[in-house]
């Protein structure tokens, strides 16, 4: 995994918790919207992060 692939995952975990723990000020429908858009969005990024290394190989590979 290359920086750059790291530095995604890194972010969008952030983003999820931060999603995550402010939601809660929001009202109830609004709130589990957000969370699970959020949930969906951080799942295509580590899905797009493995396809990614999946296609081009490893780092260092080449």
């Amino acid at each position: 995994m290359n920086r750059d692939q790291l530095g995604r995952l890194i972010g969008s975990g952030f983003g999820l918790v931060f999603i995550e723990a402010n939601a809660g000020a929001l009202p109830t429908a609004v709130a589990v919207l957000l969370r699970v858009v959020g949930v969906a969005a951080f799942l295509a990024l580590v899905v797009g992060v493995s396809l990614s290394r999946w296609r081009c190989g490893p780092a260092g590979a080449g």
